[in-house]
């Protein structure tokens, strides 16, 4: 079998990254006029208008899970570099929770975190992290979410999130950390690829698995925070 012309279609590093910035720059244009539109017909919505309201508020939200693929997409593909500073841990991840548990009314999202977490890291991208993790849970659950962040004996960030939905089987779990797998039909399976490439950046690790009580976790461990 002749490789020669399959291999001169395989695009090269450099023609990726180019790909992945120009649909996260046209993209992006795009998702940013869904964005003023939607607060536009908001501020002009007659009072009661709730059915309008609950729409507009699932348009948004699909157009920012869009834009957070785009990210990731941009980030597993080009040069990423962190910008490190004073990071409050609890305070990304009470936020993401406020913003993410009423999207999903039929669950049960929990939450265990103390009231200041202090970290050196860089906070956009832990909570673009945060972000993909908490939804695929949201997406995956049947009744619950949990959510826990604290510190173990050694002093080292714990972040975990997990789901009580069908988990995955073993071959998905073997794949899992890869780009573009996932164990959701139309999803890109970015997630879990990007928590790996950033939290090692930070030094950290990340693991992932079934729960024995059924359902999926993540971990991501992160050095021991600032004092």
């Amino acid at each position: 079998m002749d490789t020669t012309a399959e291999s001169r279609l395989t695009p090269s590093a450099r023609t990726l990254q180019m790909v992945a910035r120009t649909y996260r720059h046209e993209v992006g244009d795009l998702l940013q006029t869904v964005y003023s539109s939607v607060a536009i017909l908001r501020s002009r919505l007659p009072a009661g208008g709730e059915s309008e309201r609950r729409l507009l508020g699932e348009l948004h939200a699909q157009a920012e899970a869009c834009k957070f693929k785009l990210d990731a997409i941009q980030d597993l593909t080009c040069p990423l570099k962190l910008n490190v500073g004073p990071t409050n841990l609890a305070e990304v991840v009470v936020g993401l929770a406020a913003r993410i548990g009423p999207r999903y009314p039929q669950l049960q999202l929990r939450v265990e975190a103390p009231r200041s977490l202090p970290l050196a890291a860089d906070g956009q991208r832990l909570g673009q992290v945060g972000h993909m993790l908490l939804v695929n849970a949201c997406q995956a659950a049947q009744r619950e979410v949990q959510v826990r962040v604290g510190q173990d004996a050694k002093g080292r960030v714990e972040w975990s999130t997990s789901d009580d939905g069908a988990g995955a089987n073993d071959e998905q779990l073997t794949w899992l950390t890869e780009p573009f797998s996932t164990t959701h039909f139309a999803q890109f399976g970015l997630g879990l690829a990007l928590a790996r490439r950033v939290v090692e950046l930070h030094g950290g690790a990340v693991s992932a698995g079934n729960r024995p009580e059924g359902g999926f976790r993540v971990v991501l461990t992160l050095p021991a925070a600032a004092p």
